[in-house]
């Protein structure tokens, strides 16, 4: 029997990273976990405003880069200001609830005293209070240390630029590594998600670290959760744990964070019609690929895109957290001339929705993918055609003036201060202002993490290179031909090493 409110696969990774550290803090003097006393081999420790954090892009995905114009018909943007708003209003809730439970134990155990309960039982009764403080002592650590955080000034993007980092960091711990990432086969990676939508959550967060200068003197991006502080902060030693995330549950976590940021950011670029005729493609080479959605409810119909749209789009405005409680979710779904009472009732539970958009979205992005190549092809067509123009008559006079004026010359930048993302009352040791605008670069490279915390360097550009060679004519002339150097691509590799 299916429960109502079974877990999405990112939720039961973070409910299983919290019993963890429950279970080792119970082996503990303390009750508490702290970094200072950290089993490296339990999995990434993580702090409660970082699972938060995690909980948060689970359920919608995360802010994305947008860049020209973009289409409002089907959603709309999510910010970093609406992000903040969300996750004050998660840690408040959590701590209203905590508080309530140790009101509630508390009240048990005297009340058991009261009324002459065997010792036995008043021992067990004190043990779930002991619990209870335990987790409302993490909840209120965690309150405590975002609201040093969203109570920075705006233009300081300090909870994008933690939640960033946090990201890369879990990211770069899954280890993703996908052989023959091209393959029928690899399209059963991750739960049907496949690798191309990872690697693409790669290069947006590049992207990301980009805008908010967070990369390193290699221009790679950085990746540090709280527990890489701990050499420079001595007060994150008795900061408490509240969960560890080991590999597999970081693939999960990941994984769903990325298929909602996707899903998003393909119904940013369509009005609906465009993308009801995107999704029957998609249905179909989905159906060629032998997806397997063993779960699909009887009353599904796949002859129409109906009901994939309906999932898609309630999905990216309730999220994982509201899909099952709103009323307005089960709109549209069902047997005609039938009665539903909540989301079990059509047999559609959390697990059950993300199977089929992971098949789905994943498709999606394979279009989405073919179209941008073929519009990147055509403006390296042209830009070969102006570069042999201007070969041919000439450099121009606008060019030889940009060469001229040194424009071209990379920057110096510093690197924002890490230690106020994860301690409390830290200050900034940047100056530097960074604007969320800017655009998504698919080519973006995938960068590893830093050698050192605080790294200073120049970036390192890397756009599209032009050389030019020499060729020999059939009739014996040099002709002058353009070459426009290929950037890398991402390296995919196999996931069984986990």
């Amino acid at each position: 029997r299916v429960k109502k409110n079974e877990p999405s696969l990112a939720e039961k990774a973070l409910m299983n990273a919290m019993k963890k550290a429950s279970k080792k803090g119970s082996e503990l003097p303390s009750g508490n976990v702290c970094f200072k006393d950290v089993d490296e081999s339990l999995g990434l420790p993580l702090t409660m405003d970082e699972l938060y954090i995690l909980a948060l892009f689970s359920s919608d995905g995360i802010p994305l880069i947008l860049r020209g114009a973009y289409e409002t018909e089907l959603t709309i943007p999510r910010s970093w200001d609406e992000t903040s708003k969300k996750l004050d209003s998660l840690a408040k809730q959590q701590l209203q609830t905590a508080t309530d439970f140790v009101n509630a134990s508390d009240s048990n155990v005297r009340g058991a005293k009261n009324q002459g309960y065997q010792t036995e039982a008043v021992a067990v009764l004190a043990s779930l209070c002991a619990n209870a403080e335990s987790e409302r002592s993490a909840r209120v650590e965690a309150a405590a240390q975002l609201a040093d955080i969203l109570s920075g000034p705006a233009d300081e993007n300090k909870l994008a630029k933690k939640s960033i980092l946090l990201l890369e960091k879990v990211r770069k711990f899954a280890g993703f590594t996908h052989a023959n990432a091209g393959n029928k086969a690899s399209n059963k990676y991750e739960n049907f998600l496949g690798p191309k939508i990872l690697s693409w959550f790669g290069k947006e967060l590049y992207q990301l670290c980009e805008t908010h200068d967070i990369l390193d003197a290699r221009n790679k991006p950085l990746a540090y959760s709280t527990h890489d502080m701990i050499c420079e902060d001595e007060n994150v030693k008795n900061m408490l744990v509240s969960g560890f995330l080991d590999k597999k549950s970081a693939r999960d976590v990941v994984s769903q964070i990325a298929m909602l940021s996707r899903l998003r950011s393909v119904l940013l670029r369509c009005s609906e019609v465009d993308f009801r005729q995107k999704l029957l493609r998609a249905m179909k080479t989905s159906k060629k690929a032998e997806d397997v959605w063993e779960k699909k409810p009887g009353w599904w119909d796949d002859s129409t895109n109906e009901h994939s749209f309906l999932l898609l789009t309630k999905l990216n405005d309730l999220g994982f957290s509201r899909i099952m409680d709103q009323e307005s979710a089960r709109d549209g779904f069902g047997a005609t001339n039938e009665d539903y009472n909540d989301m079990k009732d059509l047999q559609l539970t959390k697990p059950v929705i993300q199977i089929r958009a992971n098949q789905l979205v994943r498709e999606l992005h394979s279009i989405f993918e073919h179209e941008d190549m073929l519009v990147l092809v055509q403006n390296r067509k042209k830009s070969l055609d102006s570069l042999a123009f201007t070969s041919k008559n000439g450099p121009s006079s606008s060019s030889t003036a940009a060469s001229s004026s040194g424009s071209g010359k990379p920057k110096n930048t510093v690197q924002t201060g890490l230690k106020a993302f994860f301690t409390s009352g830290s200050k900034k040791q940047s100056s530097t202002k960074s604007t969320s605008h800017g655009g998504a670069d698919e080519n973006a490279r995938n960068g590893g993490s830093p050698d050192s915390l605080a790294s200073v360097g120049k970036r390192k550009e890397s756009p599209i290179g032009v050389h030019h060679h020499k060729e020999n004519g059939g009739d014996g002339t040099e002709t002058k031909k353009a070459k426009v150097a290929e950037p890398q691509d991402t390296e995919m590799v196999d996931l069984s090493n986990d």
